[in-house]
């Protein structure tokens, strides 16, 4: 019943399949709250009413049985409120969790989680701190989209493989990486600083990194691009346009063998482009467009 055109309310009677085992209703346009005896639903592996335009409050009355919960989706592009209370412990243990609410802060029971493996906060508020990061460190994949999140990303580790991070309104300096990474994009931000604090980690230098793509565009960073591109050599696309970048493109980018996308454009780089980029024969995109190179 995904992604068609279903309206009104979610029908109650759905609450009576005592052993339905996957009920999946989201992208449509369901409106109304959602029924409490889907709550009883406890053969349930996956719930899914998220992207629909949902109304009222959500409580641990909606999920109370479903014991046996693996992937829950729940959102709305309305005004949806999640209402647990505060020490609240799921019968469940996600691995795939989708969320879309109008509340403040995130559910307390959230912490709780321990298997989650993919993440996914869109179109919300919240808060995010250092409990947090060190939270979703432990996941495969975290994609949080176009929310507002109180945070500063100075001291924070990524440490998961998929990472978008993409029009948060995120602030202070570039995270640091993991050598789990492999794409990770926090463009349309708001960090500053230079880009030594993510390429230039000494704890990193010994490390083996993996990662493929880096898209940091659309950001307030400032400084040079650093000479410390000889760490990263895995990397495939790079996207640093619409930045405060400066200085001179370094030489070390030229031992990016694999690289076939590079995209400087819109900051104030100057002086001329390296030979070196000579020895990145895959490269298929050069983007350079509105700075003062000569």
């Amino acid at each position: 019943m995904e992604d068609n055109n279903f309206e009104g309310p979610i029908p109650d009677w759905l609450g009576e399949f005592e052993h339905l085992k996957y009920l999946i209703i989201g992208v449509n346009m369901f409106s109304g709250s959602i029924p409490t005896n889907l709550g009883n639903l406890s053969s349930l592996i996956v719930l899914d009413v998220g992207s629909n335009t949902l109304t009222g409050v959500v409580s641990e009355r909606n999920l109370a049985k479903l014991s046996k919960l693996k992937a829950l989706y729940i959102g709305s592009h309305s005004t949806l409120i999640f209402d647990f209370h505060s020490h609240w412990i799921p019968p469940f243990q996600l691995q795939e969790l989708y969320l879309q609410f109008s509340n403040p802060n995130l559910p307390s029971w959230l912490y709780t989680q321990g298997s989650i493996e993919s993440l996914t906060i869109s179109e919300s508020s919240f808060a995010a701190h250092d409990k947090f990061w060190n939270f979703v460190s432990r996941m495969t994949e975290v994609q949080l989209q176009d929310n507002v999140i109180d945070g500063n990303m100075s001291n924070v580790l990524l440490n998961s493989t998929f990472i978008d991070l993409s029009s948060n309104g995120l602030k202070g300096c570039l995270p640091r990486f993991s050598p789990n990474v492999v794409i990770a994009s926090l463009k349309n931000n708001s960090l500053s600083g230079d880009m030594s604090a993510l390429l230039c980690d000494h704890k990193m230098l010994n490390e083996k990194n993996n990662l493929v793509n880096l898209d940091i565009s659309q950001n307030h960073l400032s400084g040079g691009l650093t000479n410390c591109w000889k760490n990263w050599k895995s990397l495939v696309a790079i996207h640093l346009g619409s930045n405060n970048l400066s200085g001179k493109i370094p030489s070390s980018m030229g031992l990016l063998s694999n690289l076939t996308s590079l995209n400087l454009h819109e900051n104030k780089l100057h002086g001329e482009i390296p030979p070196s980029l000579q020895n990145c024969r895959s490269l298929l995109v050069f983007n350079v467009r509105n700075n003062h190179l000569s």
